[in-house]
């Protein structure tokens, strides 16, 4: 729950600040490619801690 709840946090800070960063921008098409470039940070930074949550859980966390 506190893993989730991290998540969907550090996710909104960083749509937040993606979108301050692009009222900067001028052009769409720069403001679409980090966009991109933001959504598969974000991916590969999420599943990377959801496959370590869930390692650490099934190997450290006995029932």
């Amino acid at each position: 729950m506190k893993y989730t709840t991290f998540n969907l946090f550090s996710i909104a800070i960083t749509i937040d600040f993606t979108f301050k960063k692009a009222l900067l921008m001028n052009r769409s098409q720069l403001f679409i490619k980090y966009m991109v470039k933001q959504m598969v940070v974000i991916t590969l930074v999420g599943l990377f801690f959801k496959a370590v949550f869930f390692y650490a859980s099934s190997h450290y966390i006995v029932d």
